[in-house]
């Protein structure tokens, strides 16, 4: 038995389609689980339930038992997300322009930005593939980035933001691990790039380079992108030194 639609439009329509855990917008790409598992006892309730993205709830589903790795949600935890997540988005649509939170925002936003400008990141992975030589300087920045990220100093309180924005460091997360794990410096410039000779020394892991961080480099623009028409749009601002060529 699944969650009547009631409950489950109700879940939905309170997390705004964002995972409450990852806080990613999904879209139709959600299912609600039960905090309570029903072969535990769990029912069909409101109080029961938490909207996940998939990834989040192939999470909760594959955990064994039997050979435990890592730490399961407990239910206390698990209700504390989504309890703090609808809060997030209850708040986010009272928010007013001047408020306190409104203006940490802009900060957060101002902030996100002078860290991750057009000039001295995005556009070098805009114009660029994977298999070409990009500088430190990019890889400087997305790490600069996702150092502060990890202290939670650069989340936003609006949930439509705070939606994109974890998307966002998804993306960059995945191109991090590709700068460190595949490239490599190219003499003594300060350039990287992935080995030319791997294309027939290393060929299956050349070409899943392509195949792989191709698509991530792409969802890095569109989703910066999509985050500072937002910004712009709700804080009536552009980041300082800000140039975008479509």
């Amino acid at each position: 038995m699944t969650f009547p639609p009631n409950v489950r439009d109700e879940a939905f329509v309170r997390c705004e389609r964002h995972c409450c855990i990852c806080h990613r917008f999904c879209g139709l790409k959600m299912e609600i689980h039960h905090i309570v598992e029903k072969y535990e006892g769990g029912d069909d309730t409101f109080d029961n339930a938490i909207p996940l993205c998939f990834d989040c709830h192939s999470d909760m589903r594959s955990y064994d038992h039997n050979h435990a790795k890592g730490s399961k949600y407990s239910r206390n935890e698990l209700k504390r997300h989504r309890d703090s997540w609808y809060e997030r988005v209850s708040e986010s649509h009272s928010v007013s322009s001047g408020s306190i939170i409104y203006e940490t925002d802009k900060q957060v936003f101002l902030k996100t930005f002078s860290i991750l400008s057009w000039s001295s990141v995005i556009y070098s992975i805009a114009i660029r593939d994977p298999y070409q030589a990009i500088h430190q300087d990019v890889g400087r920045g997305i790490n600069e980035y996702l150092h502060y990220e990890s202290s939670g100093a650069l989340a936003f309180s609006d949930s439509d933001l705070e939606g994109i924005r974890c998307m966002l460091v998804i993306s960059l997360e995945e191109f991090s691990n590709h700068l460190s794990s595949n490239t490599f410096s190219v003499g003594k410039t300060e350039y990287f790039q992935v080995p030319n000779d791997w294309s027939h020394l290393c060929e299956k892991k050349y070409n899943e380079i392509g195949e792989k961080y191709n698509p991530v480099m792409g969802d890095i623009v569109s989703t910066w992108k999509d985050l500072l028409r937002m910004g712009r749009g709700k804080f009536d601002i552009i980041p300082s030194g800000f140039i975008e060529s479509e």
